[in-house]
């Protein structure tokens, strides 16, 4: 089983790799190649819509079909959740165009909850 020695200055302590946390201090260390699974489906969360929120709402509009309106409202509230049944290389196309289009994106797995996220309201009917 492999080890780390925790980078904190205050802690310097080892644990196990494979919590990914440090149970001492709780400093939290990235998943070694945590590349995206293809057959899985992730959520995407829009972090920062940079300086040209048109263009962000555009690139929206173009990978998740919602109208003007409703693309506004995401931009306009970060952070706040795209969509949640993306392919991998969905998620990973419309964060590079996020990122293009000068804005931020984030992408996790579909399960996990959108707790702090700004999430559209149903429509009734």
């Amino acid at each position: 089983m492999k080890t780390k020695r925790c980078t904190n200055s205050s802690c310097r302590r080892e644990f196990k790799l494979e919590t990914l946390v440090c149970p001492h201090c709780g400093k939290q260390y990235p998943r070694a190649n945590a590349g995206l699974d293809k057959n899985k489906h992730y959520a995407e969360i829009l972090t920062y819509c940079g300086p040209s929120k048109l263009s962000t709402i555009k690139v929206i509009r173009k990978h998740t079909g919602l109208g003007l309106k409703d693309a506004k409202t995401l931009v306009d509230y970060t952070p706040s959740l795209i969509g949640k049944r993306f392919r991998a290389s969905q998620a990973e196309a419309l964060k590079a165009e996020i990122r293009a289009a000068g804005g931020d994106a984030m992408i996790v797995p579909a399960s996990r909850g959108t707790k702090g996220v700004f999430v559209l309201p149903k429509k009734a009917g």
